[in-house]
């Protein structure tokens, strides 16, 4: 190979290391968003968990229509 065309040949691994790298930095970006947003619906959806259980609970024990309150 000439000089010429490990010049070129330089010039060319350079552009790609270079292009990897702004994609891998792109690529980096997406993961930390995507782990905040898994995190956020994690937490909605424990949120949601414990609603139903408290939802569950209480209808566990229904109360009698009939049943008077304590208070007559």
């Amino acid at each position: 190979m000439t000089t010429a065309q490990y010049e070129e040949r330089l010039r060319r691994l350079e552009e790609v290391a270079t292009h990897q790298d702004h994609l891998l930095q792109q690529l980096n970006e997406v993961i930390v968003l995507l782990r905040k947003e898994h995190d956020d619906l994690k937490v909605r959806l424990v949120r949601q968990l414990e609603r139903m259980e408290t939802m569950i609970e209480s209808n566990a024990n229904p109360l009698d229509p009939n049943e008077r309150p304590p208070h007559y």
